[in-house]
């Protein structure tokens, strides 16, 4: 019973840190997409570059 009881709250608490986190970090997957997109956009110019 005691292992069961221990794996119940363990998913309970990781129930909770997922709920945390997306409810106070809602901004910062937008950050991310943006910081990946220019990035990708200094990429395309590094490949204009190589062509001429």
């Amino acid at each position: 019973m005691d292992a069961l009881l221990k794996i119940v709250l363990l998913i309970s608490l990781y129930f909770i840190a997922i709920s945390l986190h997306f409810g106070l970090c809602d901004d910062v997957p937008s950050a991310e997409a943006d910081t990946v997109v220019t990035e990708s956009e200094e990429h395309y110019t590094a490949s204009d570059d190589f062509d001429y």
